[in-house]
């Protein structure tokens, strides 16, 4: 009894979405309030490459790619933080799907604070930015290089993987045994906080995407940029999408098992019915028809559709100025900057 509590309890304090992701925990280092601490790292980043790239800040065109670099490594760094708090925000709404309420909520969505794969990712992502991006030979070490490369790939890496994780605990929630409200209490079966979560979690992933993008029309960016942009960008729509498809199944099967038990009703109705009780009858039959209304409104997703589409629109918006990109490069267009 005592190993088993003691294992339970070692396996809780490595997997809590109440934990920092990596980028938060190395933020915390400087002991200062979390905006603060990446408005710091981010000003010491762009300060360095300013130093020693000479940039001309005074310059519209040098005015615009600070902005847009600081805007990129800002955000990249704050998206982990967003996306957790976002997943511990809908934790009380999510306790009463679930049959084991807190302990299962912290097994689905632990993994949003292990820093082994974002460590992973992170070396990865620096290895890629630094000998893609870095200006000139790329084995000619450049202070500015290693210190933007290291930012930004530390807040890509804990973006990513903070997206994937929180998916991740989406589409497990799928198996599981939810406690589904009934459909004429809810038309979307009390599955309503998973969906909006989804949907805050992937505006703010692709939001990310979007300033990438940006900061591609600013800077001159290699053909595998654009490439790695566009596989995050699909990732990004896999990672949506994917973890949601299981209760999208549950709940067209909630909605088929609704109607078929309306229809054995109301088949007993008509082979059963008497002229005696006529009325009765056509009262249950009423009553039926409304129930029927009301599963009809059951929705597919656990979201609303016109929501949907206000993030489809970024998606496609980020993907057009991508391929934009993409034909610019092909074609040698160089895009003034003022």
């Amino acid at each position: 009894m005592a190993s088993n509590w003691a294992e339970k309890v070692m396996v809780r304090a490595n997997v809590d979405p109440e934990l920092p992701t990596l980028a938060e925990r190395v933020i915390g280092l400087l002991g200062l309030p979390y905006p603060i601490g990446c408005a710091v790292i981010v000003g010491l980043t762009i300060g360095a490459s300013i130093i020693q790239s000479g940039l001309v800040f005074v310059e519209s065109s040098g005015f615009l790619l600070t902005l847009l670099s600081s805007m990129l490594l800002a955000y990249s760094l704050y998206a982990p933080r967003f996306m957790r708090k976002r997943v511990l925000q809908t934790e009380k709404a999510i306790f009463a799907l679930l049959p084991d309420g807190e302990e299962e909520f912290h097994a689905l969505f632990g993994r949003i604070s292990a820093y082994g794969p974002s460590l992973i990712l992170f070396a990865l992502f620096w290895v890629f930015i630094f000998f893609s991006f870095s200006s000139g030979d790329p084995f000619r070490f450049r202070v500015d290089d290693l210190s933007y490369s290291l930012v930004l790939s530390l807040g890509v890496a804990s973006t990513l993987w903070t997206y994937y994780s929180s998916s991740r605990g989406i589409h497990k929630m799928g198996a599981v045994s939810l406690n589904l409200r009934p459909y004429f209490a809810d038309t979307l079966l009390g599955l309503r906080p998973i969906g909006s979560l989804a949907l805050y979690l992937a505006a703010a992933y692709f939001a990310a995407m979007g300033l990438g993008v940006l900061n591609t029309i600013a800077f001159p960016t290699a053909l595998s940029g654009y490439m790695a942009l566009g596989v995050m960008i699909l990732l990004g729509l896999v990672f949506f999408f994917l973890p949601l498809m299981r209760l999208h199944r549950r709940m067209l099967l909630q909605k088929k098992l609704e109607r078929s038990k309306i229809a054995e009703k109301m088949a007993g109705i008509f082979r059963d019915g008497n002229e005696s009780n006529e009325q009765t009858e056509m009262v249950r039959m009423f009553r039926l028809d409304m129930m029927e209304r009301r599963i009809s409104s059951i929705g597919s997703w656990p979201f609303d559709i016109q929501i949907l589409g206000r993030l489809l629109v970024l998606v496609l918006s980020v993907t057009t100025v991508l391929l934009a990109r993409v034909i610019a490069f092909y074609l040698k267009i160089v895009v003034p900057l003022g």
